[in-house]
């Protein structure tokens, strides 16, 4: 696992350091799936590590392994990081996402 980033300063909502493992499910025709972690996560997005790379705009369902949560997400983002791994940004579809869910 690489180190963590601090969140952006310039952002307005609060955005919480935290490694929490969840499900990733695509909504395409051919569904992919991949296990993948966050490394922050604020009431309407998250920064998760992938080991596969989404594409911006796929529509995903991120399910928490944890706890009973479960939501859809449009990737914002898709950055290489080193070690096959991909900084995905995700914004929560229409519901407010409770920190720490």
């Amino acid at each position: 696992m690489h180190g963590l980033r601090a969140p952006a300063r310039d952002r307005i909502e609060r955005r919480v350091s935290a490694v929490y493992p969840v499900y990733l499910t695509s909504d395409a025709r051919q569904a992919l799936a991949d296990t993948a972690y966050t490394e922050n996560v604020s009431d309407h997005g998250a920064r998760i590590i992938s080991r596969r790379r989404w594409s911006p705009n796929d529509r995903l369902q991120v399910e928490s392994i944890r706890w009973s949560f479960q939501a859809w997400a449009r990737v914002a983002y898709c950055q290489p990081l080193p070690g096959d791994e991909y900084a995905v940004g995700l914004q929560f579809e229409s519901q407010r996402i409770p920190i720490g869910a």
